[in-house]
């Protein structure tokens, strides 16, 4: 692995929990739970680097491992040593031989925003949580369990929530 000049480098020994964001490439060797958007610069993730968390860049290389997935504009490497586990969006992919990848590959939705994840919960439950003993049900239409039990009343369908994502990258001019 080269570096690159005027780099930012985040060593092997540095934890990061929570959001990365700057405007200047990044060279990161550490480990980050979290998200990394640099929208006009490259990352490279290093050999020794342990990223769980999405990615947005302009450019990025992978030498370490990632769970999570990548939007760049521009071009994804994965080298040699790359262990990802995630989705590909980027207009342009180079896999090196013995690069393991385990996700989909889609270069039409580069352009597209990452999508919020939800934020994790403030506390966990005090006891665990149980799955009931006997085996489940399949779930049945709400007007046909109605109509099974004689029942005229109403019974509101459940929706999908939806968070809204902000644009990753601002538009800008060459």
């Amino acid at each position: 692995m080269t570096t690159v000049e005027n780099a930012t480098m985040i060593g092997k020994s540095v934890k990061i929990h929570g959001e990365l964001s700057g405007s200047e490439d990044l060279i990161m060797d550490g480990e980050l739970h979290g998200t990394i958007r640099l929208p006009g610069a490259r990352l490279t993730i290093g050999p020794a680097a342990r990223v769980y968390g999405d990615i947005a860049a302009k450019d990025v290389v992978i030498f370490g491992r990632l769970d999570g997935d990548i939007r760049a504009t521009g071009r994804v490497e994965l080298r040699a040593s790359a262990l990802m586990q995630g989705n590909v969006y980027a207009g342009s992919l180079s896999i090196e031989e013995n690069a393991t990848v385990l996700g989909q590959v889609d270069p039409t939705r580069a352009q597209e925003p990452m999508p919020e994840r939800p934020a994790p919960l403030a506390a966990a439950p005090s006891k665990p949580v149980r799955a009931p003993a006997s085996p489940a049900r399949p779930a049945v239409p709400a007007a046909a369990a109605a109509a099974r039990n004689g029942s005229t009343e109403s019974i509101p369908a459940e929706t999908e929530e939806s968070t809204p994502s902000a644009p990753l990258f601002a538009e800008t001019k060459a």
